[in-house]
């Protein structure tokens, strides 16, 4: 899993790997929308 940050509060998580991969960047992602991060996944911008 990686992430890269396209702006200040936006955060793009790429994920690669296995099922479990894809589980923990969506507990990533539920955990940085918590704290106020506007946070896609690659796959939204297909």
């Amino acid at each position: 899993m990686r992430t890269k940050s396209t702006k200040k509060n936006k955060i793009n998580v790429v994920t690669l790997g296995c099922s479990k991969n894809i589980y923990d960047s969506e507990v990533l992602m539920g955990q940085l929308k918590a704290n106020g991060k506007e946070v896609v996944h690659e796959d939204e911008n297909d």
